[in-house]
């Protein structure tokens, strides 16, 4: 082979590569910034916390969630993903099955920083 189809297969597979990445952190994966979601309402009751919300930006979509009880304080992680054909929905309701008389703070969280969205 000579130099030139060597380096071309070389940019090939490092675009190949690079693609399949973007295409699984973006589409897959996800992003938990809490900057991109806006809270719209918190109810509390005795048996659950329910969340409604959705993404400021309209290329974001709801992927998942998970949440995190520490004493009297309710960490929440939001996940989201590019819109797809699999994930569309900008707006999300969470219902946690949790004692929400006992929680005082509900923070909205990425993992290392967080936000208020509730006080008691």
């Amino acid at each position: 082979m000579n130099k030139f189809v060597k380096v071309s297969l070389g940019v090939l597979v490092l675009l190949s590569v690079m693609l399949c990445l973007f295409y699984v952190i973006n589409f897959r994966v996800g992003s938990s910034s809490y900057k991109n979601i806006n809270i719209n309402k918190v109810v509390i009751s005795s048996d659950s916390i329910v969340i409604n919300g959705e993404f400021s930006k309209d290329n974001l979509a709801f992927k998942d969630y998970s949440y995190s009880v520490k004493g009297d304080k309710l960490y929440l992680i939001i996940n989201s993903v590019l819109v797809s054909n699999k994930y569309s929905d900008r707006d999300f309701s969470i219902k946690l099955k949790e004692d929400g008389l006992g929680i005082k703070y509900i923070y909205l969280s990425d993992g290392k920083d967080y936000e208020v969205i509730y006080k008691n």
